[in-house]
């Protein structure tokens, strides 16, 4: 497992956060068909752990990549002057193997968007994988895959850090960038609403 640290002082949302991440995902290996409500998980993990035999979650689950692939949901949020990205992989066989969460340097839902996008193009290389997986990053934005995908429709302001996921995507090759509803991109959103209060980025990989 590797994380990237920039000092070595933690606060205690940082570290509330941390732990409740860890539980989530030593709770879901456990008992696989666990679906817990991720949006209470976050602010009451007890309520929601304390009963962990649910029925059946109503919501439309997120589905794995195709054979050969990684699939990297990524979200992006703000809040006031605020703004934060998160974003989880997947690989074929359903199993979670990256993920990250952090604040954003700048401002507006979309800017954020963009940084979870150019974010987990950077996990996925940090972590080489391209040599073995293709790459398919969803995103619940339409308007920045229009972007993305549609030169003439940036935005000036945002040009620089487009140009740069244009650059990591060229280098990694094989990245796809694809729409999901938000009913199946939960993970990466509550990830995307934590990193407004955490004050560095948290990335990790196994």
């Amino acid at each position: 497992m590797t994380t990237n640290k920039t000092n070595l002082s933690t606060s205690l949302k940082d570290l509330m956060f941390f732990t409740k991440l860890r539980s989530l995902f030593w709770l879901k290996s456990a008992k696989d068909e666990w679906t817990p409500n991720l949006d209470n998980w976050w602010d009451d993990p007890f309520s929601v752990s304390g009963n962990i035999n649910v029925g059946r979650n109503s919501k439309v689950q997120c589905s794995p990549p195709v054979q050969g692939c990684a699939k990297f949901n990524v979200d992006g949020t703000s809040k006031g002057e605020a703004a934060g990205c998160g974003g989880v992989l997947r690989l074929e066989d359903g199993t979670v193997r990256a993920l990250f969460s952090g604040p954003v340097e700048g401002s507006g839902s979309d800017f954020a968007e963009l940084t979870a996008i150019k974010t987990a193009l950077e996990v996925f290389a940090e972590a080489e994988w391209s040599e073995a997986l293709h790459l398919v990053i969803e995103t619940d934005s339409i308007v920045i895959l229009n972007w993305l995908r549609e030169w003439q429709q940036r935005p000036w302001i945002w040009w620089q850090i487009l140009l740069e996921i244009d650059r990591m995507a060229k280098s990694i090759g094989n990245v796809q960038f694809v729409h999901v509803s938000k009913q199946v991109n939960t993970l990466a959103v509550c990830l995307a609403k934590e990193g407004l209060a955490p004050s560095l980025l948290f990335k990790v990989w196994w």
